[in-house]
């Protein structure tokens, strides 16, 4: 077993991040963090567009004045960018102004009376585009002109939310791509991204797709509105995706996990990465290691992206100490100190397939 202390600081990590990969070229633009493959734009509020600007996502926002508006130059445009979400998958949010109230802006537009369209980058405000009675930009009217001044300014997005019904379409079409699956309300997920994957994407293409597959939803993971992980529906699609160990694939993990990460090549799951969901024990002298965890010392033959790890990082989890100041109060594993370990593991098995 390997058992070499990791000596990983975020700070070296992120610039680990910042140094591997392919970078896009052209400094004046900046990488969408995430698509869609929904057939409109995605309705947000304050406390969401909030959320967003802190955890730094880079984003176009729309804002306009109301759903029920008769104005024609909301109703052109709201038919524009809902075409350009269909066909090009950008993820395009709208936000109503009348949100803000007298919330801090973030230097958006907040007229009552026409929309704006706003670039995020990184959590920042980069650029925006009001439309006005003097200054009729074609962009708020035509799908060629919108889809233009996007490409002008943003490279396409390397994540892309995919509904869990679309999944097996993606699978049989035997191309290349990863697929993470969460839930809205998990921790570790909201670890994973965006603490993990927004540093990750900077200044990176992705050469194969990644799909966001959410299993927080009704059919899955929700039975009448409530999370119930012995929903025999959520046990069947984890078992049908390879995803726990009733599968019986090799990279099957006990009850089945998320957040999940899997490649998939011809149709076939070929390797996967599991981010965190490790259970900690304590031995009768007080210490306490790691007794379950998808990096064991038999499954980790069949990872492959494991060759991608440096020298001194850790890849066999199960059965390592864990000094008891990393323990929380409820015996689990510390988030930030589990990070240092698993950060590694996705970061390789992401440039083995991603970049």
């Amino acid at each position: 077993m390997k058992k070499i202390v990791a000596l990983l600081s975020l700070g070296i990590f992120s610039l680990n991040i910042a140094l591997n990969g392919c970078s896009n070229n052209d400094s004046s633009k900046f990488t969408l963090t995430f698509g869609t493959y929904a057939q409109e734009a995605l309705k947000i509020h304050y406390s969401d567009l909030s959320s967003k600007m802190l955890d730094g996502e880079s984003m176009i926002v729309v804002t306009y004045d109301s759903d029920n508006s008769t104005c024609s130059c909301w109703t052109a445009f709201s038919n524009t960018i809902n075409r350009v979400v269909e066909e090009e998958h950008y993820l395009i949010y709208k936000i109503l102004s009348s949100d803000f109230n007298n919330n801090d802006t973030y230097g958006f537009s907040t007229f009552d009376d026409r929309p704006a369209i706003h670039f995020v980058k990184d959590g920042k405000l980069k650029e925006k585009i009001d439309y006005t009675t003097t200054n009729l930009d074609p962009l708020f009217k035509g799908t060629a002109a919108l889809k233009m001044a996007i490409e002008e300014r943003c490279y396409k997005p390397n994540y892309y939310y995919l509904d869990y019904t679309m999944l097996d379409e993606k699978i049989l079409d035997k191309k290349e791509f990863i697929v993470c699956y969460y839930w809205e309300s998990c921790g570790d997920c909201k670890y994973s991204f965006p603490k993990f994957l927004y540093s990750y994407t900077k200044n990176k293409t992705f050469k194969i797709d990644m799909f966001l597959v959410n299993l927080e939803v009704e059919g899955v993971l929700l039975k009448d509105g409530i999370k119930d992980v012995t929903n025999q529906s959520y046990i069947d699609f984890l078992t049908a995706h390879n995803i726990n160990q009733t599968s019986n694939h090799p990279l099957g993990y006990d009850r089945g996990y998320v957040p999940t990460y899997q490649y998939y090549q011809g149709g076939v799951l070929k390797d996967a990465s599991v981010f965190f969901n490790d259970a900690i024990s304590q031995k009768q002298d007080g210490t306490y290691y790691v007794s379950r965890s998808f990096y064991s010392e038999e499954r980790v033959k069949n990872l492959h992206y494991l060759d991608k790890l440096k020298e001194n990082d850790v890849y066999i989890l199960e059965g390592m100490e864990i000094p008891n100041e990393q323990i929380s109060e409820w015996g689990t594993w510390n988030q930030e100190d589990a990070y240092v370990y698993h950060a590694p593991l996705l970061e390789a098995f992401l440039n083995t397939y991603a970049i």
